[in-house]
């Protein structure tokens, strides 16, 4: 099996074959909009070029935001990702490699 790009992977978060189902949507569509069991709330994935598709007020993480919090080497806890989701939320903040 093919493991996604980018996969939270704490509790509630989705199984292996949810995430690849994600990416192949975002890949196709440019930008999905899904339920955060982490947040409680909307967020969106999108392509840089498409996250204008997200609904107002609903956070938007770009393909690059997800594969610097996910990707290899990039365990982040929930109380970080927490943070991070509050600051794109409250101040408009962007995920950027270290």
């Amino acid at each position: 099996m093919t493991h996604p790009a980018f996969r939270y992977r704490g509790e509630g978060g989705p199984s292996d074959a949810e995430a690849l189902e994600i990416e192949r949507l975002v890949e196709e569509r440019g930008c999905v909009l899904l339920w955060s069991s982490l947040f409680q709330e909307r967020i969106a994935f999108a392509k840089e070029a498409f996250a204008f598709l997200a609904p107002h007020g609903v956070v938007v993480y770009t393909v690059p935001e997800l594969r610097e919090m996910f990707g290899p080497g990039a365990p982040l806890d929930d109380d970080t990702l927490r943070l991070i989701h509050h600051a794109k939320k409250l101040g408009n903040g962007h995920v950027v490699g270290a």
